[in-house]
């Protein structure tokens, strides 16, 4: 059935006059609450054969974000399954990720790593350096920092030379190297050579073992993949598309006819505050039968989409 045959069979099952095309007011008003029955309400509680699409992602070293963006589609809608090499890299939860990066930090500083202190006559100075920032170095560095007369600071990295003189700024991350920052609490009361250090460290890399989805960029899904790749490594990604918008008469649904229908009659009835719940229970069956035959990836396990 095409579009305009849709709107007319659930116009006659409303027992109303049929649209013979859709200058017809009430039938452009069925035809809206068909789009958004399968393009909405049908693939949000199924995932459809008729709408699956596989596609290629190749990473980059030191990449971790990537838009899903399979030539000549531009509306995706749910990505399903993402494998390399045969094994599935596995879906994880924000949680994870945000646990996954703490376990495996750029930078180790006073939160985590240890803080050193010369000796210094007493009183001792302050303690309020704190580390911040991104490392972007591609192997470990040591920092150490001096506090100097005047309120200033000098800094070096791995036992190199010393930037000096730099002035303390209360409450302000100031950039050492390698992304890495600094913050002092107070830019005064510091003691005369108190010393810290600390350690920056590169991010573990590695294959691809988990993903998750980050959110869309220009209506494509973005993915964020962990560990950092440590070179270039093909993914294989299914997705799936959304269903063409129904303009014309002659539109032909790619979904179930007879589950777009049933969908619709629930839309319709509600607008006209009739009783829908027989069409809606048949319409919760028939989902429930595809989501059952057709809700497993092509080339893996069933998984559940975002």
């Amino acid at each position: 059935m095409n579009a305009l045959q849709i709107v007319q069979e659930v116009q006659k099952r409303l027992r109303l006059p049929q649209a013979v095309s859709f200058a017809d007011t009430h039938g452009k008003l069925i035809l809206a609450f068909l789009n958004d029955v399968q393009r909405n309400m049908m693939t949000d509680n199924c995932i459809w054969d008729e709408l699956k699409v596989t596609h290629f992602l190749n990473t980059s070293r030191d990449v971790v974000l990537y838009p899903v963006a399979p030539s000549g589609i531009t509306e995706l809608d749910k990505v399903l399954y993402i494998e390399f090499g045969g094994k599935t890299v596995i879906k994880k939860d924000d949680a994870f990720f945000r646990e996954y990066r703490s376990a495996n930090r750029n930078l180790w500083g006073s939160e985590s790593g240890e803080i050193v202190f010369t000796p210094v006559a007493d009183p001792p100075g302050l303690n309020d350096l704190f580390t911040s920032g991104d490392f972007n170095g591609s192997a470990d560095v040591t920092y150490t920092v001096v506090a100097t007369a005047g309120n200033t600071y000098e800094w070096q990295e791995s036992g190199g030379a010393w930037t000096t003189g730099v002035a303390m700024v209360a409450g302000t991350a100031q950039l050492l190297s390698r992304g890495v920052y600094i913050t002092f609490a107070a830019a005064t009361g510091h003691t005369t050579n108190d010393s810290w250090a600390f350690t920056a460290k590169v991010q573990t890399r590695g294959e691809p073992l988990y993903w998750r989805f980050y959110g869309k960029s220009v209506l494509l899904p973005q993915i964020e993949i962990a560990p950092i790749p440590d070179q270039v490594y093909t993914l294989r990604v299914e997705l799936t598309k959304k269903p063409p918008m129904l303009v014309n008469a002659a539109d032909v649904p790619v979904l179930d006819t007879d589950t777009c229908i049933l969908g619709t009659m629930v839309k319709a009835r509600s607008e006209q505050g009739e009783n829908f719940m027989s069409e809606l229970e048949e319409f919760k069956l028939k989902l429930s039968m595809y989501s059952t035959s057709q809700g497993d990836s092509n080339f893996g396990e069933s998984m559940e989409p975002y």
